[in-house]
């Protein structure tokens, strides 16, 4: 179960940052 919510967290954190990267980059362009 821990493990689950740690992996939850890393994808979640990993999406975010990822969304914000394209949208700085659509912007960018």
């Amino acid at each position: 179960m821990q493990r689950r919510l740690a992996f939850k967290y890393f994808y979640d954190t990993f999406w975010v940052t990822s969304v914000n990267l394209f949208e700085q980059r659509s912007f960018a362009w």
